[in-house]
């Protein structure tokens, strides 16, 4: 049988890196994207454009092929790392909605500084296990874009994480592991989407 290696793709915040391993694990190659700009179009808010990361996880790809001058037919498996939280909003197309909201956006602060206040943030912990952050995901963001924003959420079908949203790209499929599921929004004992986190946090409106 001929040589069969395994890819991995890794969507930081700023760059996104391709690593090439043969089946015992060792490095063959490695590709590297330029910047992802993070943009701000207001104090404390953080955000990118998906198509950018797509772009720059098709470099980091061509690039590791390049270096490793294998047939690309010859990977057996690709594995995907990347930034978790934020909200990676798609329309019914599989098109972007808006720019992703990252995980380092402080947009919605106010709204964890109330439930501080009010104890939801201790009910929201007890539920999920997460002390909770203003760029987390979708339990903080959608309040502040059903206020805000209503009409891209109106538009939205799915959200993704950034490394869910590469996946798609890739494959056409969309889907989400229990690791970037977990973030906040599921019963932390029970592993199932967590309607008391949609309740307290008000997503379920």
């Amino acid at each position: 049988m001929s040589e069969q290696y395994l890819l991995g793709i890794d969507n930081g915040t700023t760059v996104t890196k391709a690593a090439l391993f043969d089946l015992q694990g060792r490095t063959v190659a490695v590709g590297s994207s330029k910047e992802v700009k993070v943009s701000h179009p207001e104090p404390g808010w953080a955000e990118q454009n998906m198509a950018e990361l797509w772009q720059a996880t098709a470099t980091a790809i061509r690039a590791c092929l390049a270096k490793a001058t294998i047939d690309p037919a010859a990977i057996a498996g690709i594995s995907f790392s990347g930034h978790g939280g934020g909200v990676w909003l798609l329309d019914e197309t599989g098109q972007p909605v808006r720019e992703a909201i990252i995980w380092l956006d402080g947009r919605a602060k106010s709204y964890l500084d109330q439930w501080a206040a009010d104890g939801r943030a201790d009910q929201l912990y007890d539920e999920s296990g997460w002390s909770l952050f203003p760029g987390i995901g979708p339990c903080v963001i959608f309040p502040w874009l059903m206020e805000h924003e209503p009409e891209s959420l109106e538009r939205a079908r799915v959200n993704l994480s950034s490394k869910d949203w590469v996946k798609y790209c890739l494959t056409g499929e969309l889907s989400v592991d229990l690791t970037m599921a977990s973030i906040a929004h599921m019963n932390y004992q029970t592993k199932d989407y967590a309607s008391r986190v949609m309740e307290v946090s008000g997503m379920g409106r």
